[in-house]
């Protein structure tokens, strides 16, 4: 079974979010994305540093991802 979106945090413009998964063990991650409008793309792509970790609860994956990711702790203040 593949991993679950369980939740996705969006930038003010919508061209960036944080995606957080469920993993079949119970463990949540989060991964960083821009939106790409290159030709042929027009997808989302995982920033180079995307964070994934390894989180009890989406709660504390989403706080992590507050805390870690520039853009989104920028706009939370």
């Amino acid at each position: 079974m593949d991993d679950q979106i369980v939740e996705e945090i969006y930038s003010a413009d919508r061209t960036r979010r944080i995606v957080i998964f469920r993993r079949d063990s119970g463990t949540f991650y989060y991964q960083n994305e821009h939106f790409s409008t290159a030709e042929y793309e027009n997808c989302w792509i995982p920033s180079r540093q995307a964070l994934i970790g390894y989180y009890e609860s989406q709660v504390t994956a989403a706080q992590e991802a507050r805390g870690n990711v520039d853009w989104l702790a920028s706009e939370n203040k």
